[in-house]
This record gives structure tokens, C-alpha cells and sequence, in this order.
């Protein structure tokens, strides 16, 4: 059982009492559950919490293939597999560099390299055959729905809550014209991040390309 429970509705009722209106008045519960998943969609392509795995099968004579719509972008795949063997991730740019000298980028085969770029994964050489593919990334959170819906059931860890407070909390500084509160309420979901807020993939090749996805 989880230590603390953040559903849909005790994350309005929390920053509503941040924001000193305990009732609709200013905010309508629509507005303030928008900010709950706007927040929730911040931390999580911050922290890139939520993990998940993919599969496709290749196309003969196809090298591009493009992400899951769920994933946060192509920057975040971290594994590539094709018939169940791994494949080395390369830089976009340097795809060339690693490919054999006297093959074109157009060679087919059993692919051994694959590339990130904007929204798409490009297998090196391209392949000459149906093959199972699995990816390994980080994905979007769904959209909170009822009010009894919660983090957990959204798979995002409570101890991010806070977090997602403070930040549905600058949402409403900002329209309240409360400018002078919105740096402190974001240094406050920096601090309660701390770590976590580290944009880059641990368990990435730091000299990957991130491409634009």
C-alpha cells in the first residue's frame, strides 16, 4: 500500500487551499483539473518516470520507423532489439562513420545499427526481411479522468505529488496575476525534484543524438 494517495480531487482540493479558494470561484474544477494534468505531464517528461517497452515488425526494404505516439520523444529509447539481438545505437549524424566502408547507407541486411531522428529510428543496414523489433522508452502519462482517479493509477510514483502541487500552483499564480509567487512556487518543485529533475536518461549514451523528437 502506498504512503500517501494523490487522487484527482485531493489535488484540487490541495491547491485550491494553496490558492486561499476552497470553492469555485475564480478557478472551476474544470480549469483546476486541466492544471492537474498539464502538471502531471511536466514532471513526468522531467523525470521520464514512467517506463514502458514496444514492438513492431520490420518491412523489407524499409529503414525508418516511427515512434509510439505514447512516447515522450525519440530521445528517450534507450534499447533497440531486432529477432531478439541487440542493436547499437549511433549518433544520427555518424551513422555513416560506423556503417562498413564499402557499404552504402542503402545496403540491406540483418540490421546491426539503429539512430534516432525527430520522431522516427532509422535500423542500419536496412532490412531484408519481417523481423519482431522492441524498443525500451519513456512514455506520456494518460489524462487524469474521475475524480477518484489517482497517480498510482496512473503509474506515476506519489512521491512526485508535491511536486505536481507546486506546479498546478504556478498555473494559478500566473492567471491570478501573482507574479512575485510563481519563481518560489517553481524553486519549490525544483527542490521537492531534486535529482529526479535531471533531464537526461540514465541509463542513455550520454553522446547519442537527440534529433527534434
Amino acid at each position: 500500500m502506498a504512503v500517501l494517495s494523490y487522487t484527482k480531487q485531493q489535488l484540487i482540493d490541495d491547491v485550491r487551499r494553496m490558492l486561499q479558494e476552497k470553492t469555485a470561484s475564480r478557478y472551476t474544477d474544470t480549469d483546476v483539473g486541466r492544471w492537474a494534468d498539464e502538471a502531471v505531464m511536466e514532471i513526468v517528461t522531467m523525470t521520464r518516470c514512467l517506463r514502458t517497452s514496444a514492438t513492431a515488425t520490420s518491412v523489407s526494404g524499409q529503414d525508418e520507423y516511427t515512434i509510439p505516439a505514447d512516447a515522450i520523444g525519440a530521445h528517450t529509447i534507450t534499447r533497440m532489439d531486432y529477432d531478439n539481438a541487440l542493436l547499437r545505437p549511433v549518433a544520427w549524424d555518424q551513422i555513416g562513420e560506423h556503417a562498413d566502408s564499402k557499404q552504402a547507407l542503402t545496403t540491406v541486411g540483418s540490421p546491426r545499427l539503429w539512430s534516432r531522428w525527430a520522431r522516427s529510428l532509422y535500423v542500419w543496414p536496412v532490412p531484408n526481411s519481417s523481423k519482431v523489433m522492441k524498443i525500451w522508452y519513456a512514455k506520456m502519462p494518460r489524462s487524469l479522468t474521475g475524480t477518484g482517479d489517482s497517480l498510482t493509477g496512473l503509474g506515476v510514483p506519489e512521491c512526485y505529488g508535491p511536486a505536481i502541487e507546486e506546479a498546478m500552483l504556478r498555473r494559478g499564480l500566473l492567471m491570478a496575476g501573482r507574479q512575485d509567487e510563481v519563481q518560489k512556487a517553481w524553486e519549490r518543485e525544483q527542490a521537492l525534484l531534486g535529482p529526479a529533475a535531471d533531464k537526461e536518461m540514465p541509463d542513455a549514451t550520454p553522446n547519442t543524438s537527440r534529433g527534434s523528437g
